[in-house]
């Protein structure tokens, strides 16, 4: 059973790193925890290289929305509609990746994306914003409880079957302590509140 926390981001994109800052506070956390952290600069195609080999996923990524900066939603991959992605500097969108990936025979993961409303994605060579930035803690705290829920879900439904197995329910309970902002029940939480 294979389960990974993968950051996305450019780190030289102001909000854009989130995902990278989130990936990297939670690294030492997750030793004794049963998956691996990483990080990556990869969209599109790129992406399905570093997924491919995983039960389930979580990506974590900044993301433009009608939300305040900071705000932490949880999606499934299929609710980002073709032809969108979860952040604005990436060159193509996971859903259409991930349906080429399994027309070509790969076995894809059960992938959960936690995104960071972002205020600013373009500005190169500028911080996070403040929003942000107040963000990461509370963001790598609800990466760890929702990549433990992913490990529990591949331990339960068997090693091996990744998205065919465990499927692509929604999360129902909300870790501990995150409040509900984004309109889904129980799906989507804000981590400043």
């Amino acid at each position: 059973m294979k389960v990974q926390v993968l950051g996305l981001g450019n780190p030289l994109l102001a909000d854009d790193a989130a995902g990278i800052r989130v990936a990297q506070a939670l690294e030492r956390r997750a030793l004794n925890e049963g998956f691996e952290v990483d990080w990556t600069e990869a969209g599109g195609m790129d992406l399905v290289d570093a997924l491919i080999g995983y039960d389930a996923v979580l990506l974590v990524d900044a993301m433009l929305s009608d939300q305040s900066a900071g705000t932490l939603c949880v999606l499934e991959a299929g609710d980002i509609p073709a032809g969108q992605r979860p952040s604005g500097a990436h060159e193509a969108d996971l859903g259409r990746a991930m349906s080429v990936a399994r027309r070509l025979g790969l076995k894809t993961p059960l992938i959960r994306i936690l995104a960071i409303a972002a205020e600013n994605l373009s500005d190169f060579g500028t911080p996070l914003t403040p929003a942000v930035e107040a963000a990461i803690g509370p963001a790598a705290q609800m990466a760890l409880e929702l990549a433990r829920d992913l490990r529990e879900r591949v331990l339960n439904a068997g090693e091996g079957h990744g998205e065919q197995a465990v499927g692509l329910q929604r999360l129902t309970l909300p870790p501990a302590g995150f409040e509900n902002v984004c309109g889904g029940p129980g799906n989507e939480r804000r981590g400043h509140a």
